[in-house]
């Protein structure tokens, strides 16, 4: 499927091997990610497909959205351990008190009575972040306390999908959100990863669709989305 390119800027630019001058057009075969790149600053556009602001191109039409979520965190660690006392020694599933998604897991460890450590093996993934840990698995163990800590956390809005010909992204939140396409954990620094504006909408073209995993970043907990792919 051949795209039509125009350069949209006043200066020449390089699509491939060809420089191509203000106005001009050119055909390609491919989207490679230095032409995305050139699509999603404004600095060419493709034939007759709308452009929305903060986005690359989307197909004119899509379908009602059928997938939304907000940004998640993880569970990353602990604040400072009171040890407490009087608890069975040894090393314990670690428990959470509270918290809305999937759960995160993890140990703990009790020597001469008193909790010593613990170890986040996995963050989960929470809409509402656990208030406190859980160290009943260690009988009689009493008084013993640790803040929890956790940070935003990459989420997967469409698992990768080989049949995939196209897809979009809308952020309804007020805050920048990060999106990837490349199967890659979305995030604030990647270069993989592009910034969606409140509002803004971003996408790809038909045809031209990555068949990797869709992941979304926040850096707020709570900010919603929407998305579709067909």
């Amino acid at each position: 499927m051949a795209i039509t390119l125009v350069n949209s800027s006043p200066f020449p630019r390089q699509v491939g091997d060809l420089i191509l001058h203000s106005g001009a057009t050119t055909t390609v075969e491919q989207l490679t990610p230095a032409i995305h790149s050139q699509i999603a600053s404004g600095d060419l556009d493709i034939g007759s497909v709308p452009t929305y602001q903060h986005s690359i191109r989307a197909k004119a039409t899509y379908p009602v959205s059928d997938k939304s979520g907000a940004v998640k965190s993880a569970v990353t660690g602990h604040g400072v351990i009171t040890g407490g006392a009087d608890g069975t020694d040894g090393t314990f599933a670690l428990g959470f008190t509270g918290g809305t998604g999937t759960a995160a897991t993890g140990t703990f460890v009790v020597e001469s009575g008193a909790l010593t450590t613990i170890t986040i093996t996995t963050g989960g993934e929470y809409s509402v972040v656990p208030t406190a840990f859980d160290f009943s698995a260690s009988a009689g163990l009493t008084g013993a306390e640790a803040s929890v800590t956790s940070a935003p956390v990459a989420i997967t809005f469409a698992a990768a999908n080989s049949s995939r010909t196209g897809w979009t992204f809308k952020n309804t939140s007020n805050v920048t959100l990060y999106v990837d396409d490349t199967g890659a954990a979305a995030s604030a620094t990647s270069p993989t990863s592009r910034a969606v504006a409140p509002e803004g909408i971003i996408g790809s073209i038909d045809g031209f669709s990555s068949k990797a995993a869709l992941s979304v970043y926040g850096a707020t907990l709570g900010k919603t989305f929407t998305a579709s792919e067909w």
